[in-house]
């Protein structure tokens, strides 16, 4: 496949101070010369980089680590940092094409530290992922003229933080056969499940072994999970029905109204009274 090549910068002078998310510059480029080399800890820019290799191959050194970036393999990093990045002396005409996109943001580090935690700051991925392909997207839409607003850029750089976060750190494709079937029986059983305990001792393992491969592979602690369920539903049942607090505590699986109300109040910051009335 060709690609189209060109890089684009971006500077919105009308949107709030220190934003959350703040898209820099991005672009699809061809490189194929031993001057394009960076090291990160040398550079004038600052903020987060995420490069794809769509064709060829380039090195990634990260500590005493060298790694072959190849075509479905992309590196996510923070500038400054102790890494280098550059084209490798046997490339072919076609050099190393690469997809990158730069930014910075208030709110990035919690996201990036997710992904990073997850896999490591090498991470494959299908060009027809939705991640690539989102970014192909608006890459082919810069090319073709479009005008970013101020926002957008902000948009773009959370909504593609989201779908790596959701591709990589929560893609149940890639859990163990035991997470997803206790994912599963969360899911269908969290009104009448006795606790990670029971869990555990259905698959003949341990509670700390049990939490590590869970927490490993989802990045959520199964005690948590199952309690999110839980809440989420309760959510639901005070926001569409009369019931009481108690009864909706025990068809949750909450031992009783009083330790759903304190455990509703420590995850939304108010009680389940307080949040059917501000429903209402």
């Amino acid at each position: 496949m060709s690609y189209k090549f060109g890089s684009y910068g971006f500077v919105f002078f009308d949107e709030i101070p220190n934003p959350p998310f703040e898209l820099k510059d991005m672009g699809v480029e061809k490189r194929n010369a031993s001057d394009y080399y960076f090291d990160n800890n040398l550079r004038d820019i600052k903020g987060y980089l995420f490069q794809y290799t769509l064709k060829g191959y380039g090195v990634f050194e990260s500590g005493n680590q060298k790694y072959r970036i190849e075509a479905g393999k992309a590196f996510f990093v923070e500038i400054p940092d102790d890494e280098k990045y550059y084209c490798p002396n046997d490339l072919d005409e076609d050099g190393w094409q690469i997809l990158y996109i730069h930014f910075e943001g208030t709110a990035v580090k919690p996201y990036y530290d997710k992904i990073v935690n997850k896999t490591g700051k090498i991470i494959t991925l299908s060009e027809n992922s939705s991640v690539i392909q989102y970014l192909l997207k608006f890459h082919e839409n810069l090319s073709n003229g479009m005008h970013i607003q101020p926002y957008v850029g902000s948009e773009t750089v959370f909504h593609f933080l989201c779908l790596l976060c959701s591709k990589i750190a929560y893609n149940q494709d890639d859990y163990s056969m035991r997470t997803r079937i206790a994912i599963e029986r969360m899911e269908n059983e969290f009104s009448k499940l006795e606790g990670i305990n029971a869990l555990a001792e259905v698959f003949g393992i341990s509670l700390s072994h049990f939490t590590r491969e869970f927490t490993k592979e989802t990045g959520v602690n199964p005690l948590k999970y199952l309690t999110n369920i839980r809440m989420q539903h309760a959510m639901e049942l005070l926001h569409n029905t009369e019931l009481s607090v108690n009864e909706i505590a025990l068809k949750c699986g909450f031992s009783c109204g009083n330790y759903f109300s304190k455990c509703f109040k420590k995850n939304t910051k108010l009680t389940p009274y307080q949040f059917r009335n501000e429903r209402n």
